[in-house]
């Protein structure tokens, strides 16, 4: 499994997954649930794979692509010299465009 494919998902809606996806469960056993915050305090973290946008632009700007890696390539020793540290620290804008444009699944 990529993780680079899923998105994590809120409380709510894992508790929605699992009310409608257990269907044995009593009104005791939700009730138990939604008091004593299973979803919240438990040990795992749930993640789901988003929809993906098939926006005509987005296609349009995979031309863009390169000249943007190859800036960020470019200008990374730049950086490294101004804030001594190697490497971008959030590029969750690149992730969403390069995935929005069709080039990762």
């Amino acid at each position: 499994m990529k993780m680079i494919n899923k998105v994590r998902v809120s409380e709510a809606e894992v508790k929605k997954w699992l009310y409608d996806d257990i269907r044995d469960l009593t009104e005791t056993q939700k009730r138990w649930i939604r008091d004593e915050e299973i979803v919240r305090f438990a040990p795992f973290e749930f993640y789901k794979t988003p929809k993906r946008v098939t926006n005509v632009f987005y296609r349009f700007s995979v031309i863009l692509l390169p000249i943007v890696w190859t800036l960020l390539m470019v200008l990374i020793p730049f950086k490294f010299l101004l804030t001594g540290k190697w490497g971008y620290d959030n590029l969750e804008w690149w992730v969403k465009w390069v995935r929005n444009c069709g080039v990762w699944t």
